[in-house]
């Protein structure tokens, strides 16, 4: 097999094959056999890799997306049923909105319907709190510098967890600024923070219920990270994982180079990715018993757009 090393001035020319993996898409990262490039455009690539075990199956869908380039927007619709005094995290804010619990794909039809076509990706984003129409959301997020709910999560980090584990844990911000993104650990204190562009406050993945109390416990995940490249590119990492522990899931990133924090969006029944090439590929999926759920519904999601297509 060939391999060719790119240098980032020949990024936007990647041409792969089955028999011709590039070594390098402007990341520290070495692609090998089994990885397949499904899209790339404006310095954004939606990588699969299908890895097989003896006993089962799972597989990697990499996004890596260069900050310059590309932008990250919230999508979301507020419900007239407003949550007074019930916001916890943020200190001297209570503010915690109900959000409408919007069906996937009607938020695909919506990317043309609101002329936002091209729109590259679209993932699921922060953890919420009932499967009901509408839901408040668990963590603080802001849009514009604009503090949109301080979150409300029963579950921790407070002094009122049930779990002691979770009275002590410390949640991380994503926060996107001009043309980066920053991993922050999230103080309730820092009300400055979210008067920045664009913050949503969630767990590290080790902090995950899932990695704490089921640490061997299959499932699909969704988790984000960043890196820094070289000429002061800052890059997204976006990981929808299936059929695989949280722990592999994040290793998967680790062994790949990536060497900030890792956090976890929503996992589990709510992981949806699309694709404005291959459409939607993970669509929310309810188990057995959670098929009266309506799961397809979320309440907060992702859009991965070119900046020069806005």
């Amino acid at each position: 097999m060939r391999v060719f090393k790119l240098t980032i001035s020949a990024l936007l020319f990647v041409f792969v094959s089955s028999a011709q993996l590039p070594s390098r898409l402007g990341l520290p990262i070495r692609l090998t056999k089994g990885m397949e490039v499904l899209d790339s455009a404006n310095c954004a690539w939606l990588i699969h890799q299908k890895i097989e075990s003896r006993y089962d199956t799972s597989d990697m869908y990499l996004q890596i997306i260069d900050l310059r380039y590309n932008t990250v927007s919230q999508h979301y619709r507020l419900s007239s049923n407003e949550g007074k005094d019930l916001g916890l995290y943020v200190e001297g804010q209570r503010c915690s909105p109900y959000f409408e619990r919007l069906h996937y794909c009607e938020v695909i039809d919506s990317l043309t319907q609101y002329n936002l076509k091209p729109v590259w990706s679209v993932v699921n984003a922060s953890f919420f709190e009932k499967y009901e129409d509408s839901t408040q959301l668990s963590f603080p997020i802001s849009v514009k510098g604009k503090l949109i709910t301080t979150g409300s999560s029963r579950y921790g980090p407070s002094d009122s967890a049930v779990n002691k584990y979770y009275r002590k844990v410390r949640l991380k911000a994503m926060v996107f600024a001009k043309d980066k993104c920053q991993i922050k650990v999230y103080s309730r204190q820092e009300v400055s923070l979210f008067k920045l562009k664009d913050v949503i406050v969630t767990y590290d993945y080790r902090d995950h219920p899932a990695n704490y109390f089921a640490p061997d416990s299959k499932n699909r995940f969704q988790l984000a990270a960043i890196h820094q490249g070289k000429f002061k590119s800052n890059y997204l990492i976006l990981l929808s994982s299936t059929n695989t522990t949280i722990q592999t899931a994040a290793n998967y990133l680790k062994n790949l180079g990536v060497r900030s924090s890792i956090l976890s969006l929503d996992g589990g029944a709510s992981v949806f990715l699309y694709n404005q090439k291959v459409g939607t590929i993970l669509k929310p999926k309810a188990k057995l018993d959670e098929a009266e759920l309506k799961v397809e519904r979320l309440p907060h999601y992702f859009f991965i757009q070119s900046k020069s297509s806005r």
